[in-house]
């Protein structure tokens, strides 16, 4: 009797488990299928490695396992300007806001890089390099959680760069900061990218009613427009690799926090 009724315990904590998995499962799909559409219409499938084929891709993974550790709280609790481009976030659930971060990324990266890993820029303080144009053999320099090599590697440029935001955001400034590393973040910046970027947040389902689609409603995305190439005899980067921290500066920051 006491074994037939362990048995039957088990059975019904297995179905609950299971049903628990799939609530899981669907809203992790809803939020992946909506950043994957916009990635898909806005990029192409350049930086798909971060939503593609209505599921979060390896990279994208790699934003939601920071997360998971409780790590860049600053950014996930969210910037003070988030509310002006997503005026649902805090109403968002824990996947919808990790989707929407996914998404801000995302956009960071193609800007900057065109979510190419291997792309270099001259800076004027050096070279730019990796997803998120990090200054590199300074990476160190810019947040503690970033280590000299960092732009070499998509994961781990990632990271870097889920850093240094979250620092700029623990500072008191906007997601949409003048004093950001990056130009494309920058309201008054040359590449006039922050204005596409907060467009895109706008785009999120999630922000408009406070949650995503049930992944079955193709979204009305429309893509970038065509920029005209320009000549140059050298690219020049984005970020802003010239105001870079020293490693004193930087403790002191963090020590005042």
């Amino acid at each position: 009797m006491l074994r037939w009724t362990l048995l039957v315990m088990a059975l019904v904590f297995a179905q609950q488990s299971m049903a628990a998995s799939e609530n899981d499962y669907s809203l992790n799909m809803s939020a992946a299928t909506d950043i994957s559409q916009i990635i898909d219409a806005k990029y192409g499938d350049k930086c798909e490695n971060f939503a593609g084929d209505g599921e979060v891709q390896k990279w994208g993974q790699i934003i939601e396992k920071e997360f998971d550790k409780n790590r860049h709280q600053a950014l996930y609790n969210g910037p003070s300007d988030i509310i002006r481009y997503c005026n649902k976030y805090y109403n968002l659930n824990d996947e919808d806001r990790k989707g929407l971060w996914i998404l801000i990324i995302s956009a960071m990266t193609h800007y900057e890089s065109t979510c190419i890993v291997a792309e270099k820029a001259k800076g004027p303080n050096g070279t730019a390099g990796g997803l998120l144009q990090l200054h590199r053999g300074k990476e160190a320099n810019y947040s503690n959680d970033c280590r000299n090599g960092d732009a070499d590697t998509a994961g781990r440029s990632i990271i870097c760069g889920m850093s240094m935001l979250n620092d700029q955001v623990e500072r008191g400034e906007p997601l949409f900061s003048r004093k950001s590393y990056w130009d494309v973040l920058r309201p008054q910046g040359e590449s006039k990218k922050a204005v596409r970027i907060q467009a895109v947040i706008g785009q999120y389902p999630a922000c408009k009613t406070g949650k995503s689609t049930d992944g079955t409603i193709p979204l009305n995305i429309q893509p970038d427009p065509v920029e005209r190439s320009r000549k140059s005899p050298a690219k020049k980067s984005k970020a802003q690799t010239s105001n870079a921290p020293t490693k004193s500066a930087k403790k002191t920051r963090v020590a005042s926090k």
